[in-house]
C-alpha cells in the first residue's frame, strides 16, 4: 500500500498545475478531465481529514484520549503520514488524505505519468493500482476499518469517535468522482463493476475482521480480551432495540457482519455450506472455546482467500445481481430485527445490485423502478443507530422482499 512504500511523496501541489490536474474546469476531448485536484480540494471530505482534528469534536476526542495534537494514532488516517525522510519540498501534512495517500509517492512515476504513459506502465513504475478492486479495498480498509497500524479500538470509540461505517462499493460510488466511469475508463481499467467491487469487499472485510480478532487475542498484551469493538454495539449499549419483539442482541455477539454477507457470495460460488458451517462454529464458540474459535477463524480465512481470488475472473451479469439481491434480503430477514450493522450493510449491498442492474441494461428495468419506493422506505429506517426502529425496519424489509423478482 502507498503508506508502506518507500517512495518520496511530493505533495498535492505537485498535481495541481493547470495543465495537469488543476484546471478550473473539466477539459473536453481528452480522457482525463484535468480538474481532479479541485474536485478533491472542494468536494472530497478526504481533503478535510486533517482539519477535522482541530474541530471541536476532534479536540474533544483528543482530550478524552489524553493524546497530544498531531497524535500518530490520528495522523495515520487523517493525513498522508509518511516518515519525514519521504516528504518532498512541497509536501504538506495539512493537505489531509491527499493524492499520494491513495496513488502512492509520485517521485518514481510522476515523469512518465506526465508524458502520457499507460496505466500499466505507471503501476510498474510504482503508482498504486487503486483501480483494481482488491487493491482499492485493502487501501480503503487500512483507514476505514481497524488495523494493527491505525489501532482503532473501543477506547477510541468511547472517546467520541464515530463508528467506522464502511462498504467498498457504496463509498466508492458516493465519493466525489475525480474520474469519468465511461467506456474509455472501462477499456483502460477493466473489472471495476460495482457488483465485483461489492463482492470482493465482503471477503476483504471478513479477512480484516478475522485478522484483527486473532491479532488482538494473541498479540496485544496491554489489552484485556475481549476487545469490545469486535462485538456488536447493541450487545452492551442497546440490549432492547426499539420496536423489537422478544429478546434481541442478548449477550455478546460478534460484529462479524461481513461474515454473513460474504456467505451470500460464497453461496453463488458453490462454497456456501462450508463457509456457513465455520461461521456457526464461531458464533457458538464466542469467547469461551479458544480452540474451536481459532480453528474456525483459520478455516474462514482460507476459504475467503480462495473465493476472493476467483472473483477476479468471475463474470457478472444482471441475473446474478438479482440473485445476490434476493439472497441479501433473505439473510437480513433470517438474522432478525435487532442488528443495525447487518441491516446497514445489507442495504449497501442492495444498492450496489440495483445500481449495477440499472447500468447494465440499455433501458430502465421496470423491476428496479418497482423497487425504488420500498427501497427508499427501507433506507429511511436506518437513518442512524439511535433512530433505528426494529419493527419499522422489519416491515419495510418484508415489503421490499415481496417486490423482488421471484426465481
Amino acid at each position: 500500500m502507498p503508506i508502506t512504500q518507500s517512495a518520496t511523496h511530493l505533495g498535492a501541489a505537485s498535481c495541481a498545475g493547470s495543465h495537469c490536474h488543476g484546471a478550473a474546469q473539466p477539459s473536453k476531448g481528452v480522457n482525463v478531465s484535468q480538474n481532479e485536484y479541485f474536485v478533491w480540494k472542494r468536494e472530497d471530505r478526504h481533503a478535510q481529514a486533517y482539519v477535522d482534528l482541530d474541530s471541536p469534536r476532534g479536540r474533544n476526542i483528543l482530550a478524552n484520549l489524553g493524546a497530544p495534537d498531531n497524535a500518530e494514532i490520528c495522523l495515520h488516517c487523517h493525513a498522508d503520514n509518511v516518515p519525514e525522510a519521504q516528504r518532498g519540498e512541497r509536501f504538506d501534512l495539512s493537505d489531509g488524505v491527499a493524492c499520494e495517500t491513495c496513488h502512492g509517492g509520485a517521485e518514481p512515476w510522476l515523469g512518465s505519468h506526465v508524458s502520457g504513459a499507460t496505466v500499466r506502465s505507471n503501476v510498474a513504475a510504482g503508482m498504486y493500482p487503486v483501480h483494481e478492486p482488491e487493491a482499492r479495498g485493502r487501501l480503503c480498509l487500512s483507514c476505514h476499518r481497524s488495523t494493527a497500524r491505525n489501532g482503532f479500538s473501543h477506547r477510541i470509540l468511547a472517546a467520541g469517535h464515530p463508528p467506522l461505517d464502511f462498504e467498498l462499493d457504496t463509498y466508492t460510488a458516493t465519493q466525489p468522482a475525480h474520474y469519468e466511469f465511461d467506456a474509455d475508463y472501462r477499456t483502460r481499467k477493466p473489472g471495476v463493476e460495482g457488483i465485483r467491487i461489492w463482492a470482493v469487499g465482503q471477503f476483504l472485510e471478513a479477512e480484516a475482521w478475522i485478522s484483527r480478532l486473532r491479532d488482538i487475542r494473541g498479540g496485544i498484551q496491554s489489552q484485556l480480551f475481549p476487545e469490545l469493538s469486535l462485538f456488536t454495539c447493541a450487545a452492551c449499549h442497546r440490549p432492547a432495540v426499539r420496536g423489537a419483539k422478544g429478546s434481541v442482541a442478548a449477550g455478546l455477539r460478534w460484529s462479524g457482519t461481513h461474515l454473513k454477507l460474504a456467505g451470500v457470495v460464497a453461496d453463488l460460488l458453490g462454497q456456501g455450506k462450508p463457509w456457513r458451517k465455520q461461521v456457526q462454529v464461531l458464533d457458538t464458540a464466542a469467547v469461551h472455546d479458544e480452540t474451536a474459535r481459532e480453528s474456525a477463524l483459520k478455516a474462514l480465512a482460507r476459504i475467503s482467500a480462495s473465493l476472493r481470488s476467483r472473483l477476479n475472473d468471475q463474470p457478472f451479469d444482471v441475473t446474478m445481481a438479482w440473485e445476490f439481491a434476493t439472497r441479501i434480503v433473505a439473510e437480513l430477514a433470517q438474522e432478525g430485527q435487532g442488528d443495525f450493522e447487518l441491516a446497514q450493510q445489507g442495504i449497501f449491498g442492495l444498492g450496489a445490485m440495483l445500481s449495477f442492474i440499472s447500468g447494465a441494461t440499455a433501458a430502465e428495468d421496470p423491476r428496479v423502478e418497482e423497487l425504488a419506493e420500498p427501497f427508499q422506505e427501507l433506507q429511511r429506517t436506518l437513518a442512524g443507530r439511535e433512530q433505528f426502529h426494529a419493527e419499522a425496519y422489519a416491515k419495510a424489509l418484508e415489503r421490499l422482499r415481496k417486490k423482488l423478482p421471484q426465481s
